[in-house]
């Protein structure tokens, strides 16, 4: 009996004393910790938005006249300037449609004496019928003809005088045919002696429409050209910071293909129309020094800076805690928590205003769910 009475009063007894040395030596035991120095330095507030590279200025090139396309000299991707050839034509084509103008000119300048004749022959007829009319009168007033012979000569006068109008309106419609062929002619003549196909402006080769070897009519696009000049990032940004972009505001912007490097930028447009599914507006930005291999659709990300904080107190993002206003700091190798104020929310430091100065030295714990409480001792076993 005594042995059993022993043994419910050891067990608990031991388990309570394990306990209490497991409390202690969790209690006791420093914390394994990263620690930060605060600084002076600067505090940028910034918005991501995500998008690619687009142009405002797109070109559709083609050649003024028709033929069997024999050569180009780009392709897509290239770069391009002003003047530079990018292809020719051979103008068989061309050649063929000049005869054919040629042709109806000739056609209209013998349309136009056939309607010149047919003028001088009714204006003939009208001055016969014009006398003819005359005599008859005089015959009718004397009362050798009647007077249904006199309104006979009047009524062929009347047809010969409307035939002449009809034939100076033909003969007006051929000298404006001829003038028609003429231009038509001139016309031709100009695209079959233009078949060189130059670039209007400086910048990249975007989509070939044609191969060599396609005959291509006069205005069918044959390259499409985007302006370097013109060369924007358009990027999808969160609702939330419409209020504070504005036009001109530094940026950083780093393209897929270069994670590893970052291009200056600055904002040149914000949108004033929200994704009513996504809540983004986009955000034109220009680049300062472009890649030389920047191409449409290529995708970027970018940093707009918002706000900016120059040479002001400031700790790592991660290392307090904003939502309580409190920061862990060393003090004779113990976590002391101590109220501070922020000021501006950078995407890797946060602005003190009070509360922490140079001297300190912020902690966060290293191992997951350690805790860290005012008061334990902490070890440092890596450095931000």
């Amino acid at each position: 009996m005594k042995r059993l009475f022993s043994a419910r009063v050891l067990v608990p007894l031991l388990v309570a004393i394990v306990a209490i040395a497991i409390f202690v030596i969790r209690t006791r035991a420093p914390v394994d910790v990263e620690t930060a120095q605060v600084d002076h330095g600067v505090v940028i507030d910034e918005v991501l938005g995500v998008g690619a590279v687009e142009s405002d200025q797109e070109v559709r090139t083609a050649f003024t006249a028709t033929g069997r396309l024999v050569e180009l000299s780009v392709d897509e991707g290239d770069q391009v300037v002003i003047g530079q050839r990018l292809g020719t034509i051979d103008l068989a084509v061309s050649k063929q449609d000049v005869e054919t103008a040629r042709a109806g000119e000739v056609e209209a300048g013998a349309a136009i004496r056939r309607a010149t004749a047919d003028r001088n022959r009714a204006r003939s007829a009208l001055q016969s019928a014009t006398r003819e009319r005359v005599r008859t009168e005089g015959l009718h007033a004397s009362g050798v003809l009647s007077r249904a012979e006199l309104d006979a000569a009047i009524d062929r006068e009347t047809l010969a005088r409307d035939d002449l109008a009809a034939r100076d309106a033909a003969l007006a419609q051929t000298l404006a045919a001829r003038q028609v062929a003429k231009h038509t002619t001139v016309s031709r003549e100009a695209r079959a002696a233009d078949h060189l196909l130059t670039s209007p402006l400086d910048g990249l080769v975007v989509r070939r429409h044609v191969d060599p070897g396609d005959v291509v009519a006069a205005g069918t696009p044959v390259l499409t050209l985007a302006a370097a000049n013109e060369m924007r990032i358009r990027a999808w940004v969160d609702e939330t910071a419409l209020a504070r972009l504005t036009v001109g505001q530094a940026a950083r912007v780093v393209f897929r293909s270069e994670p590893e490097r970052e291009y200056a930028a600055f904002v040149t447009r914000v949108g004033r129309t929200v994704d009513r599914q996504t809540h983004e507006l986009l955000v034109d930005l220009v680049l300062d020094d472009p890649p030389p291999s920047l191409s449409l659709g290529q995708r970027a990300d970018v940093w707009i800076a918002l706000a900016r904080a120059d040479d002001v107190l400031r700790v790592p993002r991660g290392f307090c805690d904003e939502a309580a206003a409190t920061c862990t700091v060393v003090r004779d190798e113990r976590a002391v928590v101590v109220p501070v104020g922020f000021g501006l929310f950078g995407r890797t430091h946060v602005e003190v205003r009070e509360g922490l100065d140079t001297h300190d030295v912020v902690v966060r714990p290293l191992g997951p769910g350690q805790g860290l409480v005012g008061g334990r001792r902490v070890r440092s076993v890596g450095a931000s």
